[in-house]
């Protein structure tokens, strides 16, 4: 049974110039959605899990993977909306850029965002996500 995996990059409602911002308002709607049809969410070390076992062909579970890229300080407004539905992600940070405004975007110094701290990617583990790296600069 394929599981889609949909990719999230900065969710909030502060303003940028990029194209990969989607608003809160967006994301709650999307998530009760999933919720409201029956999706559960896996974390990607739980669906290679499930996968290795080969239990996804025997479940009448609807899953998603959720995942976030970059791991923007903005991802805890994220969490807290999944939270409400029992949903967990995936998100993959960069090393060097933990707790750090990123620098390496295409926006050419017009706007720039923080990256989540230890702290709180420390907090998503204890809501049970996964932590990924992203990369390492």
């Amino acid at each position: 049974m394929p599981v889609p995996i949909l990719t999230y990059h900065l969710v909030t409602d502060n303003f940028d110039l990029g194209f990969a911002r989607t608003s809160l308002e967006q994301f709650n709607k999307q998530m009760a959605w999933l919720h409201e049809n029956g999706y559960q969410t896996l974390t990607v070390a739980g669906y290679l899990k499930m996968l290795q076992k080969q239990q996804l062909a025997s479940t009448n579970h609807k899953y998603i993977v959720l995942t976030f890229d970059d791991a923007y300080a903005s991802i805890d407004a994220a969490a807290e909306i999944m939270e409400k539905y029992a949903f967990a992600g995936t998100c993959f940070a960069i090393g060097d850029y933990i707790g750090r405004q990123h620098s390496w975007d295409y926006q050419l110094f017009v706007c720039k965002h923080e990256n989540a701290s230890a702290a709180c990617l420390i907090g998503l583990l204890y809501m049970g996500w996964d932590i990924g790296s992203h990369s390492y600069r």
